[in-house]
């Protein structure tokens, strides 16, 4: 929970929470980690993995919609700035990861 609520910036408790709906509703599944049993990790279960992907085609056909009323030219800048975004987020990430601050 703790690695949870950091990646996320919400506390602790509140991940707990939200995890425990989660189980509760069989979307994720808790299990220790093989190397550390008092580690306890989460996955998704089928379920969940099946909001996950509706979730993402309803997000992705919202952004169509959305984009596609935005002017043509602005379409464009929108497109480089977003380009931009996620190299510097990649690069933020590899950076994180390479220090040993990303998990």
């Amino acid at each position: 929970m703790g690695q949870l609520s950091k990646a996320t910036s919400i506390p602790q408790s509140t991940a707990t929470r939200m995890v425990d709906w989660m189980v509760d509703n069989g979307y994720v599944e808790r299990f220790h980690d093989a190397d550390d049993r008092r580690v306890v990790r989460i996955r998704l279960t089928d379920s969940g993995r099946k909001i996950l992907l509706a979730a993402r085609e309803q997000l992705k056909e919202l952004a169509a919609t959305i984009v596609k009323r935005v002017p043509a030219i602005q379409r464009t800048a929108l497109f480089f700035m977003l380009t931009d975004l996620t190299s510097a987020w990649t690069s933020v990430y590899e950076e994180q990861i390479a220090s040993g601050q990303a998990s």
